[in-house]
């Protein structure tokens, strides 16, 4: 009986062993990844996808109010058919989220982001290239449906890791900076209109494509700062406050024991 008491306990004292060790394989990983990416610790981690989101919507902000205005015009669709492909585009961005969801939990959060950023922005730039299609409307709206669903289905993971990384106390601060970036979103589409108006659709979808590759190239210093388990060291850092608590909890209750 005495031996089947003791293996529970000398159980435990392993997992909080594994977990302590885990907790400090995982700090020191961050910070090796801090000296790589130029002294970035863990705490560049909100700042990073902040910088990105911003750029990825001044950038967004260009075009993406006039794509009805090229769909009707350049693709030759009713407006029937503008409004269905705005019907659909939802319906795909649920489908491409989900995936995304499912995929970040085996490969990680920031990958999936990052090879999702990486085809949306070359399909725009496959768009701009192929100006001779923009009339086959069969071939730009699937293209474009994809596009957008692949580029929009990145704001629950980017939302989720910037949760991870930023105190309670703080976040508040960052829904702020958020909202700033909404309305840099829409004061530069008044410069994409202008650009239309003056130029044409092709150089602002040129633009367009190049300030997110530029985002989208800030958000490569996330590979070597979010671990692709990042679930599982959370769990593991959890353990090891809790283990720490509670002995600081027991000591103290020894130090008040007569």
């Amino acid at each position: 009986a005495a031996a089947a008491a003791v293996t529970p306990a000398a159980s435990a004292i392993c997992s909080r062993r594994r977990a302590r060790r885990a907790a400090r394989r995982h700090m020191s990983a961050v910070s090796a990844a801090g000296l790589l990416c130029g002294c970035l610790g863990r705490d560049a981690v909100p700042v990073l996808l902040s910088v990105t989101d911003c750029v990825m919507g001044l950038a967004s902000g260009l075009t993406i109010k006039f794509f009805p205005i090229f769909l009707k015009t350049e693709a030759a669709l009713p407006p029937s058919g503008v409004a269905l492909v705005y019907c659909l585009v939802p319906l795909s961005l649920a489908v491409f989220t989900l995936v995304a969801q499912r995929v970040a939990a085996a490969v990680g959060r920031v990958q999936v982001m990052v090879a999702n950023r990486f085809f949306g922005i070359a399909l725009l730039y496959w768009i701009a290239l192929h100006a001779e299609l923009w009339g086959s409307w069969h071939v730009i709206v699937p293209v474009y449906i994809i596009r957008t669903s692949i580029m929009n289905c990145n704001y629950p993971l980017q939302r989720s890791i910037l949760m991870d990384y930023v105190n309670r106390k703080h976040r508040a601060r960052w829904s702020y900076i958020e909202a700033l970036t909404s309305f840099a979103w829409s004061g530069s589409a008044a410069v994409g209109g202008l650009l239309i108006k003056r130029y044409d659709y092709q150089l602002v979808f040129y633009a367009t494509a190049t300030m997110q590759a530029a985002g989208w190239a800030i958000s490569l210093l996330l590979l070597a700062l979010v671990p692709r388990n990042d679930a599982r060291m959370a769990e593991a850092l959890s353990s090891s406050s809790k283990h720490k608590r509670g002995r600081t909890a027991d000591s103290r209750r020894r130090s008040h024991t007569p």
